[in-house]
């Protein structure tokens, strides 16, 4: 009886043996499924908040060009006010200048020698096409930063 009872329990090692070896290669693959799908949720995951990361990161980026362009802006503009009243009150010496030149030929009244006032005059004419010529410089600088802030989406 003990060796029919030692043989019953070894058929049945042997029968849980087989469907052991049998079960094991698709457990495995079972488990190896789950896994990657598991780590597939998890890379899409991170595709997406790398995605939303980078895209902030453009933005923010973006929003950083259009303020350095706005500060060049103002600083093109605060020197175009400059280099106006510079211009502005060349032009006006040069214009005081031809008028006292007038007078001073109509009452024959000489104050400085003739070559002392062309160099004056020369010298005022001179300043006041260089400010011009600043003038329309940062005129055409102002306009390229403007089309420059259009490009990247500014206002």
């Amino acid at each position: 009886m003990i060796v029919v009872v030692i043989s019953l329990f070894m058929n049945e090692m042997d029968i849980i043996v087989q469907w052991a070896t049998i079960l094991s290669p698709i457990i495995a693959v079972l488990i190896a499924c789950w896994t990657v799908w598991s780590s597939s949720k998890d890379t899409a995951k991170k595709m997406t908040a790398l995605e939303e990361s980078t895209t902030k990161q453009v933005e923010s980026i973006k929003e950083l060009a259009q303020i350095q362009i706005e500060l060049s802006v103002l600083q093109g503009n605060a020197e175009l006010k400059k280099i106006a009243a510079r211009h502005k009150s060349l032009t006006k010496k040069v214009s005081d200048e031809t008028w006292n030149d007038m007078m001073f030929n109509q009452t024959g009244v000489h104050f400085d020698s003739l070559s002392q006032k062309e160099n004056c005059k020369r010298d005022l004419m001179d300043d006041n096409d260089l400010a011009l010529n600043e003038l329309k410089e940062t005129h055409e600088l102002l306009a390229q930063l403007n089309n420059l802030k259009k490009r990247i989406g500014g206002k």
